[in-house]
């Protein structure tokens, strides 16, 4: 989060010059973007776990049928992941 939009933040609650409410701020943005990189790092593991579930081999020998639950997961993960990291 930028300083600019921590200071609409702060003028919206009437606290314009508040410094202990600028680090609140910034600190809880902190956080947050951890937490997101966190959940981000999880996703190759939950990718595999939702391939389990569909029956998909984790090996190269796979029906026409698995390979096409396996690419749109695949898809959906990757968006997911381009996502979080922008």
């Amino acid at each position: 989060m930028t300083d600019e939009r921590c200071k609409q933040l702060m003028e919206q609650v009437g606290m314009p010059n508040s410094r202990s409410l600028m680090v609140a701020l910034k600190q809880v943005a902190n956080e947050t973007e951890q937490e997101v990189r966190a959940e981000c790092n999880k996703l190759p593991l939950k990718r595999f776990e939702v391939y389990q579930k569909l029956g998909c081999p984790i090996n190269e020998t796979e029906g026409a049928e698995t390979q096409g639950y396996r690419e749109i997961v695949d898809t959906v993960y990757d968006l997911l992941e381009q996502h979080l990291k922008n």
